[in-house]
């Protein structure tokens, strides 16, 4: 049994009250492994909470959160059986000197513990949690939920060693496929994935067409605030995560850490498919899961579960709906609007306001860095990558084939178009070529050859094609359509060029075998 106290603060204001109702979520997961509770608060008795849209303070930072049910009912467990002590910070702070716990929730900011003198006791674990300025409180606080649970005894992987082992079994030699939430993801034509074992990840299980479709053996997600928290995100998430586990045959994948929490407010049904998986802090990456159960800690579900899940089962993995970015932004960047939560996303930025301060370039960066590792590795040992739908990351684009742009609503592009036209002094080199194909790949798909007009590209008779970010900045970019209905892609420094060359681009059928194959001869 473990012996617990919460340093408080101010409960009565709304962070406050955020600070307190969000720390007891947590604690009810484990309430039957707690001997002793005590709270430190500066108000004499707990706050009154409601359910519902109570909360518009305006007064302070314009802070408006909402608790449901679930978390106001976790609130009332946990403060039913507490010790409330009314004790102002600087007395808090003597008085937690002289008690003797196991774990102490500090709820204040940093500044505030500091000036009560909170400082390290033996070997009392300090767990630093104000949500409005840590951020990882939500992850510190799961890993103290995971910790007083398996105090005694370990979380017991026997299940996820055996779901593994036989998925492995049974798909062995089928190609596996991981699907992101980005925008692209509206272009997978899920009928090109039947023979895959597909494996989802995060608010895809909000639509149950994407969930019918892609017929996914494993849902997996690690958000500790996005998806394992009271936030109404995670709220939203686990209520649809229930509903998909119910509805398909798939298993729902996710850190240890989180598992104590997802067994704790999932439905019996759906708690008895969570497979954990420890995270570890290895070098490199873990591609068989069936070997070792861990998997490298990473930032992003891609690298931290999707990819080492599909290698495991398969050497022909297929990647989709991971978009990135194109530029620098003041957040992680956009979704797929068929899965995402929008109204939910946006209510759990404030009462986790310390999460969502940090440098989202920066995050992207090392994203960037820890897959283009991930993809070399895979490639080391033999494991073929392939991307399947446009994307701004550059390894991404690098794993691009003509084949592999071959999904869903680009399906729709003409059998011919013409790219032109040029200006007779640009110069027209193959990596402005290159990269203008790239830019005409995110609305057709692309099977590439030049006639004898273009001079030097005559050489190169097909163009291996991968995405990129932008062409050259002198070179502009415009679409236009003509009376008979054809496009036309013009491309060319300002101003327009007057003299033309025109450089033929043929669209192969998809699926289609390209060797032996005639394309269409017909000119727009």
């Amino acid at each position: 049994m473990t012996r617990l106290a919460l340093l408080m603060g101010d409960t009565g204001s709304p962070s406050g009250i955020n600070r307190l109702v969000g720390t007891c979520w947590y604690l009810a997961a484990v309430l039957d492994r707690i001997s002793s509770l005590v709270v430190f608060s500066d108000a004499h008795r707990p706050p009154e909470v409601d359910a519902g849209p109570n909360m518009e303070f305006g007064h302070e930072a314009g802070l408006n959160i909402e608790f449901g049910h679930e978390a106001l009912e976790a609130f009332q467990q946990v403060v039913s059986v507490a010790e409330w002590r009314c004790a102002p910070l600087p007395r808090a702070g003597a008085d937690l000197r002289r008690l003797e716990i196991d774990h102490l929730v500090v709820g204040v900011s940093r500044p505030d513990a500091s000036a009560a003198r909170i400082l390290p006791v033996g070997d009392r674990n300090d767990v630093y949690s104000d949500f409005l300025t840590e951020r990882g409180a939500a992850s510190k606080l799961a890993y103290l939920v995971n910790d007083i649970r398996h105090r005694d005894e370990p979380i017991d992987l026997t299940a996820t060693a055996r779901v593994l082992s036989r998925i492995r079994r049974e798909v062995a030699g089928r190609p596996a496929a991981v699907f992101g939430t980005g925008p692209s993801l509206d272009l997978v034509d899920w009928a090109d994935f039947t023979d895959h074992v597909n494996i989802l990840c995060n608010s895809t299980v909000g639509n149950p067409s994407v969930l019918a479709a892609a017929d996914p053996s494993l849902i997996a997600a690690a958000d500790p605030v996005f998806h394992s928290s009271y936030g109404t995100h995670a709220v939203r998430f686990r209520h649809e995560l229930a509903t998909a586990l119910a509805a398909t045959d798939a298993w729902f994948i996710c850190p240890t850490r989180d598992a104590p929490l997802y067994r704790h407010y999932l439905p019996k049904e759906a708690a008895d498919r969570v497979l954990p998986v420890p995270l570890s802090q290895r070098v490199d990456f873990n591609l068989d899961l069936c070997s070792v159960l861990e998997v490298k800690s990473t930032a992003n579900i891609l690298t931290l579960l999707l990819l080492p899940l599909a290698c495991t089962f398969s050497r022909s993995v297929t990647i989709a709906g991971c978009d990135g970015k194109p530029s620098s932004s003041d957040y992680f960047w956009t979704h797929s609007r068929q899965v995402q939560f929008d109204a939910e996303l946006q209510e759990t930025k404030q009462p986790f306001a310390g999460f969502f301060d940090i440098d989202y370039d920066t995050y992207y960066e090392e994203h960037l860095a820890m897959l283009t590792a991930l993809v070399e590795q895979a490639d080391a040992q033999l494991v073929s990558l392939v991307n399947a739908t446009p994307s701004h990351i550059p390894v991404l684009q690098r794993i691009t084939t003509p084949d592999a742009l071959h999904a869903g609503l680009v399906r729709t592009a003409p059998s011919r178009s013409t790219l032109g036209p040029f200006g007779r002094s640009q110069r027209v080199s193959v990596d402005a070529m290159r990269a203008a194909y790239d830019m005409a790949a995110l609305t057709w798909p692309t099977g590439i050859s030049v006639d004898a007009s273009c001079g030097e590209l005559t050489r190169r008779t097909e163009l291996e094609l991968g995405i990129v970010e932008g062409a050259d900045s002198t070179m502009r970019i415009s679409r236009s359509i003509g009376r008979d209905g054809g496009e036309t892609i013009t491309i060319g420094p300002q101003p327009t060029p007057v003299t033309t060359t025109s450089v033929i681009l043929t669209w192969y059928p998809a699926g289609a075998p390209r060797g032996d194959q005639v394309p269409a001869q017909r000119r727009i």
